[in-house]
C-alpha cells in the first residue's frame, strides 16, 4: 500500500483488513510514514464507504478465505476495471486451507483456482498476462482487465 501511495501520489489508495489490530497497525504506519493519500478501512464496511474504484490489488487474500468466491464476488461490488491478484491456493502455508469452498462445493487448493479464475471470466474479465503469453515466475500475479460493461 506504502509502495503504491509513492508511486501514485496524486491517487487515493485505499487499504482494507481485517477490523482490529491489523487496521490498527496499518494506521500506525500511515502516521509514522505521513502518507496523505492512503485510507485503510476495516473491510467489513468497505462497501459503504467507498464508490466505484479503478484497480483492485488482492495480493495474499483469497486462499486466506475458506470461500473465496464470495470474496471476489464482494470485490466485485466496486465494478473495478481492473484486478490483480496473486493467490496460492495449493501452497500450504500459516493461514490455508487444505480445501476450500468454491461454488457451493468443498475441492482442493488446485480445484479452486480453476474454479475461481472460471468466476473472474465469467464477469467479463480477461487475464492480461496469459493473454499475451507473459509469465512471472509461479505464475503470479494475475491481472485481470474488465473487457465488457457493468
Amino acid at each position: 500500500t506504502l509502495f503504491l501511495s509513492e508511486k501514485f501520489p496524486n491517487s487515493l489508495i485505499i487499504g482494507c483488513n481485517l477490523s482490529g489490530k491489523q487496521v490498527d497497525f496499518n494506521k500506525f504506519l500511515l502516521d509514522k510514514y505521513k502518507h496523505n493519500n492512503i485510507v485503510f478501512y476495516d473491510s467489513s464496511d468497505l462497501v459503504h464507504k467507498v464508490g466505484k474504484v479503478d484497480i483492485i490489488c488482492a495480493f495474499e487474500l483469497f486462499e486466506h478465505i475458506f470461500k473465496p468466491d464470495e470474496e471476489l464476488i464482494y470485490l466485485l461490488k466496486f465494478k473495478p476495471s481492473i484486478i490483480i491478484e496473486s493467490t496460492s491456493f495449493s501452497v500450504p502455508s500459516p493461514g490455508h486451507f487444505p480445501f476450500y469452498e468454491i461454488n457451493g462445493k468443498v475441492t482442493s487448493g488446485r480445484r479452486t483456482y480453476r474454479e475461481f479464475s472460471k468466476l473472474i471470466r465469467s464477469y467479463d474479465f480477461e487475464d492480461l498476462l496469459l493473454k499475451n503469453k507473459i509469465h512471472f515466475l509461479n505464475n503470479r500475479p494475475h491481472i485481470w482487465k474488465k473487457i465488457g460493461e457493468y
